[in-house]
C-alpha cells in the first residue's frame, strides 16, 4: 500500500471543507458585486468536471468530491437571478477523451466547441427572465 497517497487522500478530505467554504465566498462575493454594478447581468456558472478516466486511482476520490463542490455552484446561482449554471460534467469528462486537451485537465478545441453548444442549448430551454 502506498502510504504517502493514503496520507495525500486524507489531507484532502480534511481540507475539503476549509477549500469548499472559501471558495463559497468567493463565488458569493464576485456574483454579489457583478449584481451590484449590472443589477440585470445574468450570471453564468460552469460547473466543475472531473477529467479522470475512471480507471485512474483517483477518479473515485474526484467523483465524490467534485458533486459537492458543484451543489454549491447550484445553491450559490440560485440566490442571483437570473443565473444559469452551465452543465460541464455532461461534455467534459473523463470517458470523454476527446474533449480534453493534451494535459488531460483542460478542454481542447473540441472541449471547448462542446461547452458551447451546451450553453446555447441550456440558454435556448432553461434560461428565464424574472418578471419585473
Amino acid at each position: 500500500m502506498n502510504w504517502k497517497l493514503v496520507q495525500n487522500l486524507q489531507n484532502v478530505f480534511q481540507s475539503f471543507g476549509e477549500l469548499q467554504t472559501s471558495f463559497t465566498k468567493n463565488l458569493t462575493d464576485i456574483a454579489s458585486r457583478i449584481k451590484s454594478v449590472n443589477p440585470g447581468a445574468t450570471i453564468v456558472f460552469l460547473e466543475l468536471y472531473n477529467p479522470l478516466s475512471p480507471s485512474d486511482k483517483l477518479y473515485p476520490l474526484a467523483d465524490q468530491l467534485l458533486p459537492k463542490w458543484n451543489l454549491k455552484l447550484y445553491e450559490t446561482a440560485n440566490q442571483y437571478s437570473p443565473s444559469l449554471v452551465i452543465e460541464t460534467t455532461k461534455v467534459i469528462n473523463g470517458e470523454r477523451p476527446e474533449n480534453l486537451s493534451p494535459d488531460g485537465v483542460h478542454p481542447n478545441s473540441n472541449g471547448y466547441s462542446a461547452i458551447s453548444e451546451l450553453m446555447i442549448y441550456q440558454f435556448k430551454h432553461q434560461y428565464r427572465i424574472d418578471s419585473v
